[in-house]
């Protein structure tokens, strides 16, 4: 076969694109849109009341953490439950939510609808889901709260202060 009869591959090959990522909140948003509230509720409140109160000591300030113990974390410590369950015959497919995103959405009527948001322990405990110690902030901010843990002080200076002492309290 001579070089001009031979078969040119100009065209690289395709890998398809995998789908973009959906923001945490997009399975509550899912099932809120399929008529699914009274069934969220429902299941938050027994969360909730299945959630065992424990009490953890951080420099002399006693904090009371509600920990759902019953039930698996994942390798970040934060635990996700089965909000629907897969239907063929509906042409519904399984929704998992994080834990402390949808008692955030219980309590408070947040969902987090980008990657730039995220919800804070403000006691730095992950398994937590005490409405009164999650909050909704900037994604960075959140992140920025890993330094109050690893100093046992909160130089946060934000609205939502961690639930430990500040350096200035000192």
């Amino acid at each position: 076969m001579e070089e001009e009869d031979a078969p040119w591959y100009h065209d690289t090959t395709r890998v398809p694109t995998p789908a973009p990522r959906r923001p945490p909140g997009a399975a509550i948003r899912a099932v809120l849109e399929a008529g699914g509230e009274g069934h969220l509720r429902t299941k938050v409140e027994a969360l909730l009341d299945e959630g065992t109160r424990v009490l953890s000591i951080h420099d002399g300030i006693v904090l009371e953490c509600i920990i759902v113990t019953k039930r698996a974390l994942n390798a970040d410590g934060y635990c996700q439950v089965n909000i629907q369950s897969a239907n063929k015959a509906k042409g519904t497919k399984q929704e998992t939510a994080y834990l402390h995103h949808l008692v955030n959405w219980y309590s408070k009527g947040e969902i987090v609808d980008s990657w730039s948001k995220s919800i804070s322990h403000l006691c730095h405990h992950p398994d937590c889901i005490k409405p009164d110690h999650l909050v909704m902030e900037e994604t960075w901010k959140n992140i920025r709260r890993q330094t109050c843990k690893a100093q046992h002080l909160c130089e946060c200076d934000e609205l939502a202060r961690c639930l430990r002492p500040s350096s200035a309290d000192q």
